[in-house]
């Protein structure tokens, strides 16, 4: 990342700011060349999301501002952060798989669950593959194979076993043919359209 993009980054998503402060003598240094930044210039100061105060040359409008950093930095938010390493948790939301085209062809899709850690009479929920890619500790995250298409039997039979190695709680939740599609043309697909008409 360039540090153009970095800093227009660090402006924009600032959760707040200080602007308009002056240097003083020998207290800071440019992040980029480590060459001393001189007295009496004007910089601001962002707080970013990930709890961190970032000090950054000129005001919010300034182009070609560069990140410094301060020789002694005694910033009580980053002593902070420093010591118990504080980072914004993300916390999942509840999203049910929706396969693609593309997935029905491959006819195995990977869905991912989660529930609270500290509440044992928590349930069980299903979401995206981002928010299993951000994990925190406060949930249990785990994900599973699902057999979405083939023929009717044989799906539900692979799920079956699928979710005999769950925890209970999955049996409410899931069901051996949820998400399966049967094949284009095939005796499944026919028998599926016979039951919509007989309704």
């Amino acid at each position: 990342m360039s540090n153009k993009t970095k800093v227009n980054l660090i402006k924009n998503e600032a959760e707040r700011t200080i602007q308009g402060l002056v240097t003083k003598p020998n207290e800071f240094v440019y992040e980029l060349t480590g060459g001393k930044v001189g007295a009496g210039q004007t910089y601001s100061s962002y707080f970013t999301e990930n709890k961190r105060e970032v000090y950054i040359t000129g005001i919010l409008n300034t182009r070609n501002s560069k990140i410094i950093r301060k020789i002694n930095d005694n910033s009580l938010i980053n002593k902070y952060n420093d010591l118990n390493k504080q980072n914004k948790l993300s916390y999942p939301i509840n999203k049910i798989a929706t396969p693609t085209d593309s997935d029905y062809k491959t006819g195995v899709i990977s869905r991912y669950f989660v529930r609270k850690v500290n509440d044992m009479n928590a349930k069980y929920f299903e979401i995206s593959a981002q928010d299993f890619g951000n994990q925190n500790n406060l949930f249990q995250y785990f994900n599973i194979k699902w057999v979405i298409s083939g023929r009717k039997d044989e799906v539900e039979r692979q799920n079956k076993i699928t979710l005999d190695r769950l925890p209970n709680p999955f049996q409410k939740l899931l069901f051996p043919l949820q998400l399966w599609r049967p094949t284009k043309n095939s005796r499944d697909e026919v028998e599926k359209k016979l039951e919509r008409l007989v309704r």
